[in-house]
């Protein structure tokens, strides 16, 4: 067996304020064992789109 830690970023696109459904996102991933390493809130004044950056961690066996 071997021991892995894997990184990923999850990002979220919407015109609509992105508050709740952020919050939603961070729950769901700590629900599923991830680490919250951190969250960037960014508006992109050219697709006029809330682009939200969730960057979380998590770490295990590969029994595969």
């Amino acid at each position: 067996d071997l021991y892995d830690e894997t990184v990923i970023q999850v990002h979220y696109f919407t015109k609509n304020n992105p508050q709740s459904n952020k919050k939603t996102i961070r729950r769901l991933l700590r629900e599923a064992g991830f680490n919250i390493i951190n969250t960037v809130d960014l508006y992109e004044t050219d697709t006029k789109y809330h682009h939200i950056v969730v960057e979380v961690w998590i770490d295990g066996i590969i029994d595969d």
